[in-house]
């Protein structure tokens, strides 16, 4: 997927350019589209739904307490490799992280895996979604990864607003949501903002494809095939409408142990945006383009990467390969992210 940026809602920056302004209100056009179509089509004809999308009765793990001094841990764990893909430490924001482990994968879309996006799933999606957008995850290629720590789930409500009450940085974290749910509504500056703060920072876009398919580079997180009972997304809407408390789809673990890589949140990554990266991208440890090479969208701004697709959207957007974008200033409800730490 690729320079079609990521559907927008009106944004407090009001002093940008009206060139921008009108992009922005037709992406709020785009989401909208969606939402209706989505709507409509299961009023006319049959979705692949899950009888019962709720995730099952289990424990949510509770990652809104910050821990300084956790038993068993010694020092500062996430400054040093750790021995075994899915190995778990706490991190310096009170968060659990996953270790994964070095290794290769395949990054990107192959041809089959293209046709499979199309085919199997684009069937509730507008015509804006064309070829060309999967010609953005393409040539898929042989990539060499080092180790690094991943933040487990998406940081959560409560542990951004620990952040914000230290910093005032970025929006308050209020939400009708429960702490455990991901904070959303943050823009990438926020998020580089809250990840600096402790130490760590945002995966790169190869660090979070790698840990999200792993050395089988799959599909979705759990596997090839689709399976809409295995995250939040849009035909499987949290308790509020929204997202679910992270965690809560133990089903859809990646295979270092990370979960929510696909649905809930939209999460950013370091890199930003170039929608010809991967042609001509290195083969180990890509650290994603320049500000200068990046694509410019629609004319407007240069963007950020954002991967996992998000609560509202279908699963052609969960694929663990699709690529999106956003301005790094915008902060919208579907924007959220999770830490890593590298170890190089």
């Amino acid at each position: 997927m690729g320079a079609r940026p990521a559907a927008k809602v009106p944004h407090r920056d009001w002093y940008r350019s009206w060139g921008q302004v009108m992009c922005r209100l037709r992406l709020i056009a785009v989401v909208f589209a969606l939402v209706l179509t989505v709507s409509l089509s299961s009023c006319t004809k049959p979705v692949e739904v899950s009888q019962e999308p709720s995730p099952p009765d289990v424990p949510v793990e509770d990652v809104s307490q910050p821990t300084e001094h956790v038993a068993g841990q010694e020092g500062k764990p996430w400054e040093r490799p750790g021995t075994a893909a899915g190995q778990e430490i706490v991190g310096p924001d009170g968060g659990t992280m996953v270790w994964v482990a070095a290794g290769s994968f395949r990054m990107g879309s192959t041809d089959e895996e293209a046709r499979y996006a199309v085919d199997k799933l684009d069937a509730l999606l507008p015509d804006w979604i064309t070829d060309e957008d999967l010609t953005y995850e393409q040539p898929a290629r042989e990539v060499e990864m080092d180790g690094f720590w991943l933040g487990k789930h998406e940081v959560t409500n409560a542990q951004y607003r620990r952040f914000w009450q230290a910093t005032g940085w970025g929006l308050s974290p209020e939400s009708k949501l429960g702490d455990g749910h991901p904070f959303v509504g943050v823009s990438w500056d926020g998020a580089a903002a809250y990840a600096e703060h402790f130490g760590l920072s945002l995966p790169t876009e190869a660090q979070w494809e790698y840990g999200a398919r792993g050395p089988a580079s799959r599909v979705f997180p759990w596997g090839d095939e689709w399976d809409p009972s295995r995250l939040c997304w849009g035909g499987n809407l949290g308790p509020e409408g929204i997202t679910f408390p992270v965690g809560s789809f133990p089903s859809g673990v990646s295979w270092c142990g990370a979960l929510d890589m696909a649905g809930n949140a939209f999460e950013w990554c370091a890199d930003w945006y170039q929608k010809d990266y991967y042609a001509g991208g290195p083969p180990s440890n890509p650290p994603g383009p320049s500000e200068e090479q990046a694509t410019v969208v629609s004319g407007a701004y240069r963007a950020r990467v954002l991967r996992g697709g998000g609560w509202f959207l279908q699963g052609y957007f969960c694929r663990s390969a699709g690529r999106y974008c956003d301005a790094p200033t915008e902060g919208d409800f579907f924007t959220g992210f999770r830490v890593a730490r590298s170890c190089r």
